[in-house]
């Protein structure tokens, strides 16, 4: 097994014992290290062989105490508001796993300026080798370079390390609710007395509101007399980008919402209770199978629905509370309004 784990090393990186001393020359010149685990010697052999290159000298001496751990550097994030930190975000649960996934590779005490481009790039590698998706890993980096800069202001790091580019994500095919599924969803629901479970998706298909958006809303944020409801987000500080929007009623939301006008919230639903009416709906659906049919797929549904009837990307933007017209996008090909004009142009000169 020894001479297994030797044959795989790289040049320049032999394994000594529980740990891995690193030898590199350049032009006659030799620098050595002896490091802990084989991360650091992949990023220590990168630092040496620099070094030798450039002539430049490793800095030596005691590390600088103020500078943060991975720990650190997350509880900070976590403790700040809107836009700077995570707290409040709907978020920041999956950016706290993806932070958790670099802890579990680096150790949650590793300091910030150990977390090199080489560690970085190897735990890409790692992501990658869990079948981790091109979206996945640029979600992981974004959050790792979301609480370097935080620490960098705060005095915890002194400068950001060079970070991988965003990678180009696959377009995938978009899941929507088709007409029949949505008869037989609400069918089931109100079979199973679930009117709630139902109502809530009603309004979720017709809105395009995300769930905890919709698990805030107030009776004071529905306006009846105009038919316009304004959304706040999940801890009414504003939705996913921090924003507050307003969507018009459809005539099937505004009869839905006029039953729910009193009480703290308009709906007395958890997440967990969404969650599992929903994947009963599913199993009763036979859909089990379907990893795209989640309760997400209702705003998809909106979005698609609004595109297929020839609503303008930007005014799709405005309805759903993208940030980015880019986001927005991903519904264009569902109907191509502009390249239909083009057509219905060129038909016009041929007449």
């Amino acid at each position: 097994m020894k001479g297994n784990s030797m044959d795989n090393l790289p040049k320049g990186i032999r394994q000594r014992g529980g740990k891995f001393f690193v030898d590199v020359s350049v032009q006659g010149q030799r620098k050595t290290a002896t490091v802990a685990t084989l991360v650091d010697a992949h990023a220590k052999r990168a630092e040496l062989l620099d070094a030798l290159q450039t002539g430049k000298d490793i800095a030596k001496g005691r590390s600088n105490s103020a500078e943060w751990t991975l720990t650190q550097a997350l509880d900070k994030v976590l403790s700040l508001p809107q836009p700077e930190g995570w707290r409040g975000s709907s978020y920041v649960k999956q950016a706290t796993l993806n932070v958790g996934d670099l802890m579990s590779f680096m150790g949650p005490d590793v300091k910030l300026g150990a977390i090199s481009r080489d560690r970085i790039d190897a735990w890409l590698s790692t992501c990658e080798a869990k079948g981790n998706s091109d979206s996945t890993i640029n979600r992981k980096v974004s959050s790792l370079s979301k609480i370097l800069k935080v620490a960098v202001a705060y005095g915890g790091l002194d400068t950001l390390p060079k970070m991988p580019q965003q990678r180009r994500e696959r377009v995938s095919r978009i899941r929507f609710i088709t007409a029949v599924e949505e008869t037989d969803l609400l069918a089931y629901f109100a079979a199973t007395g679930d009117h709630q479970m139902m109502d809530a998706v009603g309004v979720l298909i017709d809105t395009g509101m995300r769930r905890g958006e919709l698990l805030n809303l107030r009776p004071q944020d529905v306006d009846l007399t105009n038919g316009i409801m304004m959304i706040y987000g999940t801890e009414g500080k504003g939705t996913k980008n921090g924003k507050i929007r307003s969507v018009p009623m459809t005539k099937r939301v505004k009869g839905i919402m006029e039953g729910r006008t009193t009480g703290k919230l308009c709906f007395d639903l958890s997440e967990s209770h969404m969650r599992h009416s929903w994947d009963r709906a599913k199993a009763h659906m036979d859909l089990t199978d379907d990893r795209a049919f989640v309760l997400h797929v209702c705003r998809h549904t909106c979005a698609s629905r609004l595109v297929k009837a020839g609503v303008s990307l930007p005014v799709v933007q405005q309805w759903l509370g993208h940030s980015n017209i880019n986001t927005t996008m991903r519904y264009a090909h569902l109907f191509p309004q502009d390249l239909m004009n083009a057509a219905r142009a060129l038909e016009g000169e041929q007449e």
